[in-house]
């Protein structure tokens, strides 16, 4: 005796099976522009790249593809330097670093739409052009940040 469900089932199953395909695809797709993101994250390197001067977004990239070198940056007065201790040893070179300078005055600033109040207004003003007449000293304890500096022929 022949199952009258039979046609129906195999219509779901086959659905069924679709979708899982389909799903399937879609985590793979997930996971690997999780581990790009992570890989970024995660690297040793600096990128220093000219701006590319649109006005999308100013947490986009900007990357214009023309790369700025370490010895480019330090020619124009910037200083990189990548600490790999521990927080404890880090801090330690930090205020070895800020007496070394004679830096008087420092803050600590945690910027993400969760702990910064007036999040995307603050992000504006950062962004704003400004010049400091002192010399200016920027520590990234976690994630990453974009800093703008200007050559000397800008």
């Amino acid at each position: 005796m022949k199952n009258p469900y039979d046609e129906q089932q195999t219509q779901i199953l086959a659905r069924i099976t679709n979708n899982v395909v389909k799903l399937n695809d879609t985590l793979l797709e997930l996971n690997q522009k999780i581990e790009e993101i992570n890989e970024m994250n995660m690297s040793d390197t600096m990128r220093a790249y000219y701006y590319d001067n649109s006005m999308a977004d100013q947490r986009e990239l900007h990357d214009s593809g023309h790369a700025v070198t370490i010895e480019q940056l330090r020619s124009m007065r910037v200083e990189y330097t990548k600490l790999e201790g521990t927080p404890e040893e880090n801090l330690e070179q930090i205020n070895k670093l800020c007496v070394e300078r004679g830096y008087q005055n420092r803050d600590e600033i945690a910027i993400s739409p969760t702990l910064l109040e007036n999040y995307e207004a603050k992000l504006k003003i950062f962004f704003a052009e400004h010049i400091h007449e002192d010399e200016e000293i920027r520590f990234v304890l976690e994630g990453r940040g974009f800093f703008d500096v200007r050559d000397k022929a800008d």
